[in-house]
């Protein structure tokens, strides 16, 4: 293991742990406060098709970003995590049926006729992340998926949803690392696009 991979190895498990502490109630204002400066990127709100995940309980909530897509017509496609760091998306309605993933992550069954198979610069990515910096690189959980995934269609806009706590200066990176175009936070929306 690289010394990169262990530096952030160290600063995942730090932000995990603060995670986990977060009080409930002041989590959700935090996440309310995301979510109303995420409808500040026309991106996002312009969107054909968003790419989101369902987050779990260390993770900043998506359940509103969710029902705001499916509200507004906005086509909503979840991940499904496979061998060889491969993820595929999946039409999600908001009543498809989801099975918890070895991650403990919950992900739509892979049904061929669901697999989202086009994307273009009218689809969104939100982007799961610990932890970003102040040029919207993201620290994820070490997968892989995302960075893969994001470099294989270049046409995507990746929109990162993170605590301002969790915002750095400089993460330790290498060349796989993609970065976010967009990044909410309970404070503001920062804008990595050039």
């Amino acid at each position: 293991m690289s010394e990169t991979d262990n530096v952030k190895n160290r600063l995942r498990s730090e932000i995990k742990t603060m995670r986990r502490s977060m009080n409930k109630e002041d989590k959700k204002i935090l996440d309310d406060g995301i979510f109303e400066n995420l409808l500040k990127c026309s991106e996002f709100v312009n969107a054909e098709t968003v790419l989101v995940y369902k987050s779990t309980e260390i993770e900043v909530s998506t359940e509103k970003i969710i029902a705001y897509c499916l509200e507004n017509g906005i086509k909503t496609a979840l991940p499904r995590c496979f061998k060889n760091s491969v993820m595929k998306f999946y039409y999600y309605d908001g009543n498809s049926a989801l099975e918890k993933s070895a991650f403990g992550i919950y992900e739509p069954y892979a049904d061929e006729s669901l697999e989202v198979r086009e994307f273009d610069s009218k689809t969104v990515c939100i982007v799961p992340a610990l932890a970003f910096d102040n040029e919207g690189y993201r620290l994820g959980y070490g997968g892989g998926f995302y960075d893969r995934f994001l470099a294989a269609h270049e046409e995507i806009i990746p929109v990162g949803i993170c605590y301002s706590g969790n915002i750095f200066g400089r993460l330790v990176r290498n060349e796989f690392d993609r970065k976010a175009a967009y990044v909410a936070t309970e404070k503001n929306l920062e804008a990595y696009n050039g």
